[in-house]
């Protein structure tokens, strides 16, 4: 999987994480190649087919781009968009856009919260000669849902998740900490946060 020709497949296990590589109001191309990939694509380990993302280019003329989604769930999403327009005699234009997301979990306490800035800037050099950059960052903080046993599921119903309180400390014993040892774990000890960059500059040359 290649965003604007950037390999983002886990480096460890080859995994993908859509959620985290650009909004879908900037995407514009998506591309799906089954098969083995190309002896130039930019993969260590593609055997079942190559998929590609492109980001929008910023247009030509200014504007602002505003949307709201609000949902089940506590779902609350804002997406705004700042395109410049052109400028620099016409040679350049450029875009940054911004997401707020945030849900609850289905199940026991916590949620997910995602923020995401996409921004390209792209540069006529002359007619047929461009150079493109784009930066896309993520940040996503969730909880994470506890995957229980079916005993569990039996003993303690459908919802049965992680504590919504913590157990912390009991008191001292001969002067040494006693942990209480709570099943399951406190829901804020069981987060998974990430964050990441995706940094791109290509250019098209007539030659």
């Amino acid at each position: 999987m290649t965003v604007n020709g950037v390999p983002v497949n886990d480096s460890g296990n080859f995994a993908v994480f859509p959620q985290e590589y650009v909004d879908s109001e900037n995407l514009c191309i998506l591309s799906v190649a089954q098969g083995s990939s190309d002896q130039e694509s930019p993969h260590v380990g593609a055997s079942g087919g190559g998929l590609n993302i492109t980001t929008c280019d910023p247009e030509d003329k200014r504007r602002v781009k505003l949307s709201q989604t609000v949902g089940q769930l506590n779902l609350s999403r804002t997406f705004i968009r700042v395109d410049t327009g052109r400028f620099a005699s016409d040679m350049g234009k450029a875009f940054v856009s911004y997401s707020h997301s945030e849900a609850n979990k289905w199940k026991g306490q916590g949620g997910a919260k995602r923020d995401h800035l996409d921004s390209s800037a792209s540069l006529d050099v002359s007619p047929g000669n461009k150079i493109i950059g784009t930066v896309l960052y993520n940040r996503a903080v969730n909880n994470n849902i506890l995957s229980p046993s079916l005993a569990q599921l039996n003993a303690n119903g459908y919802n049965y998740d992680y504590a919504p309180t913590y157990a912390g400390y009991i008191t001292p014993v001969t002067g040494t900490a006693q942990k209480a040892t709570a099943s399951p774990v406190y829901y804020g000890l069981s987060n998974n946060p990430f964050e990441n960059v995706i940094a791109s500059v290509s250019g098209a040359f007539k030659l």
